[in-house]
């Protein structure tokens, strides 16, 4: 019987240890996905002001031409 109750110990042991696997994977995955959101508004937002940039420099450019 006791050697019964120790093989469960284990089995619960080893399926605990697997769920943790397991959230640590979810866990890994999800940041992840935060970062990979993070880079892609970052890259979203550089753009964004590359652009703005641009168009104040060629519009004062300009106006000074025409001026």
């Amino acid at each position: 019987m006791m050697m019964f109750i120790k093989m469960m110990m284990m089995m619960m042991m080893m399926m605990l240890m697997l769920m943790l696997v397991i959230i640590m994977m979810m866990m890994m995955m999800m940041m992840m996905m935060m970062i990979m959101k993070m880079m892609m508004m970052l890259l979203f937002f550089v753009v964004v002001v590359y652009v703005v940039v641009v168009d104040v420099v060629w519009g004062v450019t300009h106006t000074k031409a025409y001026c």
